[in-house]
């Protein structure tokens, strides 16, 4: 969306203008204009079902925060909410979204030591001494045996 409007001849400071690039007198002639707009965008085949001025306003807030990492206040400053709970209304998608990445980073990028420990190896390719192996070594340097199933 940002392309397609940076694409365009500013004739006006207001985003949305009429052709003439005058405001719209009221905020139902804009609604419906714009409805009109995205029916013609839906039977060209250029957007899909579903597609509402609502859904791009939350798009767009979740981008923000995205994108900048934004806070909350700042997405509500920006979509132009006095309230700023509306900033944490419309991106509470986006902090599930990133702990979801974090938990699947951490699985997936594990430490090779971890790795090698959970496979019985250590890191220089050699297995991990077995537990009765440990209790002999102990006992050889006096120290007191470690617990069953522990190292």
């Amino acid at each position: 969306m940002r392309s397609f409007l940076e694409g365009l001849d500013q004739t006006s400071p207001f985003i949305a203008v009429r052709h003439n690039g005058e405001a719209w007198e009221s905020e139902e002639q804009l609604q419906k204009q714009s409805s009109n707009f995205i029916a013609k965008l839906r039977k060209a085949g250029t957007v899909g079902e579903g597609l509402t001025l609502h859904g791009l306003r939350a798009t767009s807030a979740a981008e923000i925060k995205r994108v900048t990492g934004a806070i909350d206040d700042q997405v509500a400053a920006a979509l132009g909410d006095r309230d700023t709970r509306m900033g944490a209304h419309y991106t509470r998608h986006v902090e599930q979204e990133n702990r979801i990445v974090f938990l699947y980073a951490t699985m997936q990028w594990r430490t090779r030591t971890e790795q090698d420990l959970e496979n019985g190896r250590a890191q220089d390719g050699k297995p991990l001494p077995t537990p009765s192996k440990i209790a002999k070594l102990s006992k050889r340097l006096g120290r007191p045996k470690q617990k069953k199933g522990g190292l």
